[in-house]
């Protein structure tokens, strides 16, 4: 079986534009969206929500073919009615976009200044799909200068991450492997059960991120990472069938 694909996106509303001008919204929105976001007593939310939305398909989409190119308009989000049955999704809202014949399941989560979405390609699997979302400032606080500096001599602890990129894959690695945390490039030497994250580049575009195991990429395991503003996120999902070496 195809590993499910995954894609997510995190807007941070503080940094967003609370008026984005009407050439952004014919540009990024169909007709059709433009219309609810018009009908809407939120429209700057709807914005971002679909905003989040198209972003995490698209990273869905690139996974498929490496040379789609990011038309948003073609990105078409339709949000459900009906409310999510299931709370163990802790989700506040789901719906589809369309692209080119292609449906894939969005789903979204709000904070009081944040909008996680996340799009896949098989709805099937959404509960085997972990998605989070933190504030960079929690984050480093609850690992570095909490649990990790107590318990650990300078010597042994991982290095603390300095920028978005090195914080959200760290905040991720937690998920697969909670004892692995070195973000360093290029990576120490370490044990076979521990992961990292890469980024590999073909002819000259950067491809979306990767689970890898020494220099091999991990089969069953789909990733994604966001950062905006103050916060990371990011989507995994794991085949519980699927063995990995240690």
């Amino acid at each position: 079986m195809q590993t499910p694909l995954v894609g997510n996106d995190i807007v941070d509303l503080r940094k967003a534009e609370s008026a984005p001008s009407s050439r952004f919204i014919h540009r990024v929105f169909s007709e059709k969206e433009r219309a609810r976001i018009s009908a809407t007593s939120k429209p700057v939310h709807l914005i971002w929500k679909y905003w989040a939305a198209k972003e995490a398909a698209f990273k869905v989409v690139r996974k498929i073919s490496s040379s789609v190119i990011f038309a948003h308009s073609k990105f078409e989000v339709s949000d459900s009615k009906f409310k999510v049955s299931d709370n163990k999704l802790e989700v506040n809202g789901w719906g589809h976009v369309d692209y080119e014949g292609l449906r894939l399941l969005v789903l979204w989560r709000y904070g009081p200044n944040w909008i996680h979405s996340l799009a896949l390609t098989d709805a099937s699997v959404s509960k085997q799909v972990h998605w989070r979302e933190i504030k960079k400032s929690e984050f480093l606080q609850n690992r570095w200068d909490g649990d990790c500096s107590a318990t650990e001599s300078p010597a042994k602890q991982p290095a603390k991450p300095q920028t978005e990129s090195q914080m959200v894959r760290s905040f991720a690695l937690r998920e697969i492997n909670p004892n692995n945390n070195d973000v360093r490039r290029p990576r120490s030497p370490c044990k076979g059960s521990q992961f990292s994250i890469s980024r590999e580049e073909l002819d000259g575009r950067r491809l979306p991120p990767c689970v890898m195991q020494a220099d091999s990429i991990v089969p069953g395991i789909d990733i994604s990472l966001s950062h905006d503003g103050d916060y990371i996120a990011f989507a995994l999902f794991q085949d519980n069938e699927v063995s990995v070496a240690c």
